[in-house]
């Protein structure tokens, strides 16, 4: 029964890595816009933030799922 919810507890894991990953792109996205619309940087840098601290949100709960695999 346990390696029924190890194998969901991957999945979920893997899940999140993902997400972390597509927020990490985003922030990088709007890095990028900071010096392609000055007039919107500070903006950009908000959203910036925002999808950064989302990606490390989402790679901490990750690393909560691996368990004794770290």
């Amino acid at each position: 029964m346990i390696d029924a919810y190890r194998g969901h507890a991957d999945a979920v894991r893997a899940n999140r890595l993902a997400i972390a990953a597509v927020h990490a792109e985003i922030a990088t996205i709007y890095d990028q816009l900071v010096t392609a619309e000055p007039s919107l940087a500070e903006e950009h840098r908000t959203m910036s933030d925002w999808h950064r601290n989302a990606s490390d949100q989402a790679r901490s709960y990750a690393d909560l799922l691996n368990g004794s695999q770290n």
